[in-house]
């Protein structure tokens, strides 16, 4: 077989070795996002998830992995998910994590793939007086300027911080990790097209609503 049909057989089996993995893992929005080099296709409606990282046996699922740190404290929090607690240990604050039994789980974040086991000396009581929040723990957002590029943004727990006369409430970063700005206030929300919300580029004032695309309780 000469180089040059070998090379061709090369380049065409990666080609198809990545549309077929970005198929698995991304659908059609990943496949027209790798050819274009964009993020995917026009946000037409606001996806609402709910994350739960192990199973009924209380076991780390993929493609999730677990981290074990020392043991935890819990109390519930404030959540569109009722499930959700914030943990104490000695690393400091986890403020979004699930229980099971005497199991806490943890996740800084739901695109983030380690998750943070602690052993609970005892099971959390659900108190009742806790209410459910509004507001997402997490989400994804377009890119002023780009509608195909997508902002993650997540929630900022705490003292009160104000932007532009709003409260920030998500700090928001690009896909390498840059710090991009801030997502304000509430979200506007819609039955039949997109979320919306304020958001304010980093070391600016002037606010502009931007679509949201996914957003996880």
């Amino acid at each position: 077989m000469n180089k040059g049909r070998l090379f061709l057989i090369s380049l065409t089996s990666a080609v198809v070795m990545t549309i077929s993995t970005t198929l698995a893992t991304g659908g059609v929005e990943g496949l027209i996002g790798w050819l274009t080099g964009e993020d995917g296709a026009k946000i037409i409606k606001t996806s609402l998830v709910y994350t739960r990282p192990f199973d009924f046996n209380g076991k780390v699922i993929p493609p999730f992995r677990a981290k074990v740190h020392d043991g935890a404290s819990c109390t519930p929090m404030p959540s569109m998910d009722a499930s959700i607690y914030r943990c104490f240990n000695s690393d400091g604050v986890w403020p979004h994590c699930w229980v099971d039994y005497k199991t806490a789980f943890c996740l800084s974040a739901p695109w983030e793939s380690e998750v943070g086991v602690m052993s609970l000396k005892e099971q959390p009581d659900v108190d009742p007086e806790i209410s459910r929040a509004d507001e997402p723990w997490a989400m994804e957002i377009e890119e002023p300027g780009s509608a195909r590029k997508m902002l993650k943004c997540t929630a900022i727990y705490g003292g009160g911080y104000w932007v532009a006369g709003q409260r920030a409430n998500w700090a928001c970063v690009n896909d390498k990790g840059v710090d991009r700005g801030y997502a304000l206030g509430d979200p506007k929300r819609a039955t039949s097209a997109p979320w919306q919300i304020y958001f304010v580029p980093d070391g600016k004032t002037e606010t502009v609503q931007v679509q949201i695309k996914t957003v996880w309780a």
